[in-house]
């Protein structure tokens, strides 16, 4: 993940993947945050055998993470899992009701008192209330070309295109 493959351009953000590399582009914040909200409205980039993520993630691998991993294809898919105490706890793919590298799509993440829920466009689609990490952890927004995929670049420069993404403290926890 290369810093310089992350800008602003025409008020979005973008994190792009150069063509003909498999790198790719990755943010998140400075410190670790408590249970919320976190929401990003994204276009995906058109790059099969990449992923766009949307997480929360704190170390050593696989210890402690929340993922929505959204594939970087017309034909839309998405994936939720959740570790915790270095084991994975819950994982589960579907498909997406359109094409996310056609427009704007908002996903997001709510932890609960008891779990974790997902959502697509304000519409929960996943959630679970046990075996969910409940430690403070960084948000991560990333694009990039994940090894168990076996990653094909594209040709040309591709990027994940985000309107906004944020996050509310929940107070409850």
């Amino acid at each position: 993940m290369d810093p310089a493959n992350v800008e602003v351009r025409g008020g979005e953000l973008r994190l792009r993947m150069p063509g003909g590399t498999l790198g790719g582009a990755e943010m998140k914040t400075v410190t670790p945050v408590g249970a919320g909200v976190f929401e990003a409205r994204m276009k995906l980039a058109d790059a099969p055998t990449s992923v766009t993520g949307l997480f929360l993630y704190a170390p050593p691998d696989l210890a402690h993470e929340i993922d929505i991993e959204l594939f970087n294809q017309p034909a839309g898919r998405i994936r939720f899992s959740t570790y915790a105490d270095g084991a994975l706890t819950h994982t589960s793919e579907q498909a997406l009701p359109f094409d996310p590298t056609a427009d704007f799509h908002l996903y997001g993440i709510a932890q609960t008192r008891t779990g974790v829920e997902f959502y697509v466009d304000d519409e929960l689609v996943q959630a679970w209330d046990d075996g969910v990490p409940r430690e403070r952890m960084n948000l991560y927004l990333n694009t990039w070309y994940p090894q168990w995929l076996a990653g094909t670049p594209a040709s040309t420069m591709r990027y994940t295109a985000v309107d906004f993404a944020t996050y509310r403290a929940n107070p409850a926890g």
